[in-house]
């Protein structure tokens, strides 16, 4: 199958960083590029473009060899369990490369990043428009538990927190306590079980996450 062209390239930094494209100058801090990665995997996956500056200009790798020998190393030692991955190697002219890593969205989830070398701690983190974030502890539990889908019995908490999303479309675990009078504890388990069931999802946020309905149950 034949690889990517240059034209192509270019055609895809058009689009900016974005949910599921990332770029990188240079593998100078692999581990902060194995985070993207991670989040990618959790996330439905995604392109990291390495040898791509913030604003998007082709800046390219020289020895575009060496990046690749960094980065499986990084790649090894900061990430749990095992990424997979597919990588690229695309001329751009001057003798330059860039190196394209494909991260397909993970059967394996949560993905956790090393975030603390001298502890050896472990954390996950998520995609969320152009950025990556560290999963708070309701994201989390969706993750370990999306593909254990359960029926939901739809109670009165249930019937507000629908006749809310219908009104303001997005809510918060906060608000919707405040609304229900339920416990913030009370209306996490609720979120998360109506995110494992298919009925809401997870928008995450640097201070907190919001939830909306999944289309199919939008009116």
């Amino acid at each position: 199958m034949p690889g990517m062209t240059s034209s192509e390239l270019r055609k895809l930094i058009e689009s900016g960083e974005n949910q599921y494209l990332e770029f990188k100058k240079k593998a100078d801090h692999p581990d902060k590029i194995v985070r993207e990665m991670v989040a990618f995997a959790n996330s439905g996956g995604g392109v990291l473009l390495l040898g791509v500056e913030d604003n998007g200009r082709i800046s390219g790798l020289k020895y575009p060899e060496e990046d690749l020998y960094v980065m499986e190393a990084a790649i090894l030692r900061y990430a749990r369990p095992a990424l997979r991955y597919e990588t690229e190697m695309i001329p751009v002219g001057e003798g330059k490369f860039v190196l394209k890593y494909s991260i397909p969205d993970g059967g394996e989830k949560p993905y956790y990043w090393l975030s603390d070398r001298i502890n050896q701690k472990f954390a996950v983190y998520v995609r969320s428009r152009d950025q990556s974030l560290r999963a708070s502890y309701e994201m989390f539990r969706f993750l370990c538990h999306k593909e254990q889908v359960r029926a939901v019995a739809f109670g009165e908490s249930e019937i507000l927190l629908l006749e809310q999303l219908g009104k303001t479309h997005e809510i918060s675990i906060r608000e919707f306590s405040r609304i229900s009078g339920l416990g913030k504890k009370k209306v996490s388990a609720l979120f998360v079980s109506l995110c494992c069931s298919g009925v809401m999802e997870i928008i995450p946020g640097e201070s907190f996450d919001m939830y909306r309905l999944r289309p199919a149950y939008r009116t």
